[in-house]
């Protein structure tokens, strides 16, 4: 009997290891084992020790046996970890802890939904998604590791289900609590204008915490574009943020169901929140039932909804151009622009070597009507993803309203701060930072500098030389690969993003066209920008281009103040441009860190209209985790503050 089991034994593995019809290796474990256990005796089959151990576990019970046995495979799992010879997880030294076990849920249920994701019909799919989703919450590193072997290869489907996860009504009821009640919650359909060439009605979710009275007495308003990547998410995946704003603001909030690609690609989305902005100006609201009477709008958007928001902000601005078709529409321009982790360039560049910028490549453009690349001559070209162009807008760390209570003012300078001398010459590179032989990114580099230089009093130009020969002994990374194994956004994820939103008008180069990358815009349409929040975490793969897109902005409202009030003769796209460094010195480095407050009447309240927030330890997507993260509502209610006190400061917006 025992050497009928081992043959039959050795045949059957031999057929479902060898077979062709066999659907996988873990289909063959398993009837395997079904089969040893039916077919074998009580006292197990004569093989090896078997017997023997049998005869010994006897005087346990079954529920001893089980948990020892789950016990010692946990052991035999984490064997390295229990001798101490697993590698070292630096995770804890990137970010903060609060996020950090946001993101680790967010890819447990990612995991799960990726699973899941074949599965038919949908109430099945819907139920095994948070199923697989407890099991990977409660498997940290099989999570991880399915996520990053999905991640390789991105396909549309899986950006989709895992992005698109918050659509599932399980997931939906558990976070219900953290969905402030609002009154009015509907969707709108809204005709396109007349000017477009598209005839498909713009649809938007409208939130507002009053009544339809109240809705009638309202003459502000904030358009959003919600991120998802261009090819995901919608306004009801972001419900918490909206609903939010729409309670502290007290105004409505009117959040963009813009077409996705690769269905709708470049420049739908565009077009769409152009056409929708133009139909709410022509009626002054009174189409979503405001007043009619004025009308006023801040633009927001996060991720990919950034860089739309800033897209269509062009847009109105080259409407009311000289020459331009639409000039006679007389369209008032947007009295702010608030972006959140914006997704500012298509550029990726690896290095960014602070003492020789890389040499921008020939620009070309999109032609929009034909998808035909052509060159451009502009400027901005000019400008390399791999120069260190010193943030020069006033960069917040933290909550806006602990920056203010700091101050003591109500104001809010940022790091403006006093420089002395003397521990200059001892500084040396931190040995905490977890790259040592880089900085991971140029936002890093710009928090190096500004801790050698808090304690120094006089800026001498040996002293600043020396320090900035100090940081240049270290090679920079651009963020997006310093931070390549983000937990949220990975570089094959903005690849295949780029990609699909492009389309067919894909060519080298394209990513330069200011028209998809605003971090490359000719510095007159970016002084002509509203005051501008920025906010991004400081370890987000973006955190770079929303600096420098913030110093960009801060120039060239710089140049422009100065050029209006004649106090000194400058090229605004020269101003706004990075500059190669002098005598191992940054030419932006040589100020201190921040450009001088342009002079004559007002210019200060125009440079200054820029601020840049930045939140240490956080990366991508964290307006999403508030149920997850209390930093998030910070985040949240910072943004809906600035909002609320921009149009507090121009209850007149000005015409385009």
């Amino acid at each position: 009997m025992d050497c009928d089991f081992y043959f039959s034994f050795s045949e059957i593995y031999l057929f479902l290891r060898l077979s062709p019809l066999a659907c996988s290796k873990a289909y063959a474990v398993l009837l395997l084992s079904l089969y040893c256990i039916l077919s074998s005796s009580r006292r197990g089959p004569r093989f090896l020790w078997i017997r023997p151990l049998n005869r010994a576990l006897q005087r346990f019970a079954p529920w001893q046996l089980i948990a020892a046995t789950f016990s010692a495979l946990y052991a035999f799992r984490n064997f390295d970890r229990l001798l101490g010879l697993d590698a070292p997880d630096h995770t804890g030294q990137l970010y903060a802890r609060d996020y950090s076990r946001a993101a680790w849920v967010v890819t447990g249920l990612d995991a799960g939904f990726a699973t899941a994701m074949s599965i038919r019909p949908k109430w099945l799919r819907d139920i095994c998604s948070m199923l697989f989703s407890v099991y990977y919450l409660c498997n940290g590193d099989e999570a991880e590791s399915k996520i990053h072997r999905l991640r390789e290869l991105c396909t549309l489907e899986v950006l989709r289900v895992t992005w698109d996860k918050t659509s599932n009504p399980y997931l939906r009821a558990l976070s219900a609590p953290y969905r402030p009640s609002v009154p009015i919650r509907r969707l709108v359909s809204f005709p396109r204008p007349k000017h477009s060439s598209y005839t498909r009605p713009v649809d938007a979710w409208l939130f507002f915490s009053g009544s339809e009275e109240e809705l009638r007495q309202t003459t502000e308003l904030v358009l959003d574009f919600p991120g998802g990547g261009f090819v995901a998410m919608g306004p009801t995946h972001h419900e918490e943020r909206l609903r939010a704003w729409a309670k502290r603001l007290r105004r409505p909030v009117l959040s963009v169901d813009y077409g996705k690609a690769p269905e709708f690609p470049y420049p739908y989305a565009i077009e769409e929140g152009f056409d929708l902005y133009c139909t709410l100006a022509e009626s002054s609201g009174r189409i979503l039932g405001m007043s009619g009477v004025q009308f006023s709008a801040i633009l927001s958007g996060d991720s990919a909804g950034g860089n739309i928001a800033v897209n269509v902000m062009f847009k109105i601005l080259e409407a009311s151009a000289p020459g331009s078709s639409l000039s006679t529409l007389s369209i008032p321009r947007p009295a702010g622009l608030a972006l959140t982790y914006a997704a500012l360039s298509f550029s990726f560049a690896s290095w960014a070597w602070p003492s020789s910028p890389t040499p921008s490549p020939s620009s070309l453009s999109l032609d929009t009507a034909t998808g035909i690349s052509k060159s451009s001559n502009n400027a901005s070209s000019s400008l390399s993803t791999s120069s260190t162009l010193f943030p020069s807008a006033k960069v917040i760390l933290g909550s806006l309203a602990e920056e203010k209570k700091k101050n003591g003012t109500g104001s809010m300078d940022g790091e403006d701060v006093e420089y002395e001398a003397g521990t200059a010459e001892q500084w040396t590179p931190s040995k905490t930072v977890v790259y040592q032989q880089a900085h991971t990114s140029l936002f890093e580099r710009q928090q190096v500098m500004r801790k050698a230089l808090k304690p120094v009093v006089t800026r001498t130009p040996s002293v600043m030389t020396r320090l900035s020969q100090m940081a240049g002994a270290r090679m920079t990374m651009s963020s997006k690969a310093g931070y390549m194994h983000d937990p949220i956004i990975t570089p094959s994820m903005m690849w295949a993003m780029c990609l699909l939103y492009l389309g067919p008008r894909f060519a080298p180069g394209v990513e330069r066209d200011h028209r998809l990358s605003p971090l490359f815009a000719p510095a007159d349409a970016l002084a002509a920008l509203p005051p501008l929040l920025l906010q991004c975490g400081a370890r987000d793969p973006l955190v770079d281009d929303t600096v420098l897109f913030g110093a960009r902005v801060r120039a060239a409202k710089r140049a422009a103040a100065k050029m209006r009030t004649g106090t000194e003769d400058v090229d605004a796209d020269a101003a706004c441009l990075a500059t190669p460094p002098v005598d191992g010195v940054d030419a932006l480095d040589a100020t201190g860190g921040r450009l001088e407050q342009a002079e004559g009447a007002g210019a200060d309240d125009v440079v200054d209209d820029v601020t840049v927030q930045i939140f240490p330890g956080w990366s991508h997507g964290y307006l999403q985790m508030s149920a997850l993260m209390r930093g998030a509502h910070v985040a949240i209610d910072d943004i809906a503050d600035w909002m609320g006190g921009t149009f507090e400061r121009g209850q007149t917006p000005a015409r385009a």
